[in-house]
């Protein structure tokens, strides 16, 4: 059983030691957690009730330090889409960024090369995709949900549909009521 809040959970968070980390914690109300080392991040996939456990499928380099908020679909024919955004020359929220995606149809164990879904349009970046399948579509749809950074106090939701599986997406659709 998942904790159903995630004020539930309690996950170790900040710069500690590994015997930090392994110290109970009397305020934990969930189930109990191996510790986290934070510098280190595994991708855990399941599918079909299998759980793959891949290397690092996005390494931080000079140009591109920081990928985060990422997501997966996946595809009809079994592959796995994991998105994410990409930032350029800084790790800060405000850096340039676009969305990018690898895919792997050995449920997680390699990825396939990046490819881009969403170049930055923002005055700032695009940030922080999710992915939906949308049951009520003939075909299935997939939507693709991002976020347009244009300045510090201006941010916009957008949302765009593949219906071939991710291969293309559609316009830009405005998801944010100005």
């Amino acid at each position: 059983n998942l904790p159903t809040r995630l004020s539930n959970c309690s996950i170790p968070c900040g710069k500690k030691t590994n015997d930090e980390l392994s110290r109970p914690n009397p305020r934990r109300t969930s189930l109990p957690m191996k510790p986290i080392i934070p510098q280190v991040v595994l991708l855990l996939i399941a599918v079909n009730n299998h759980a793959a456990v891949g290397n690092d499928v996005y390494p931080a380099t000079a140009e591109n330090p920081r990928y985060s908020e990422g997501s997966i679909v996946t595809l009809r024919d079994g592959s796995i889409l994991y998105a994410t955004t990409e930032f350029i020359g800084s790790d800060s929220d405000f850096a340039k960024a676009r969305i990018i995606a690898k895919a792997s149809r050995d449920g997680g164990k390699s990825w396939g090369p990046s490819r881009v879904l969403q170049e930055n349009t923002g005055g700032m970046n695009v940030m922080s995709v999710s992915f939906k399948r949308l049951q009520n579509t003939d075909p299935a749809a997939i939507a693709m949900f991002y976020l347009v950074k244009n300045s510090h106090d201006d941010l916009d939701v957008f949302m765009r549909l593949s219906t071939d599986e991710a291969a293309t997406f559609g316009k830009p659709i405005l998801v944010t009521d100005r």
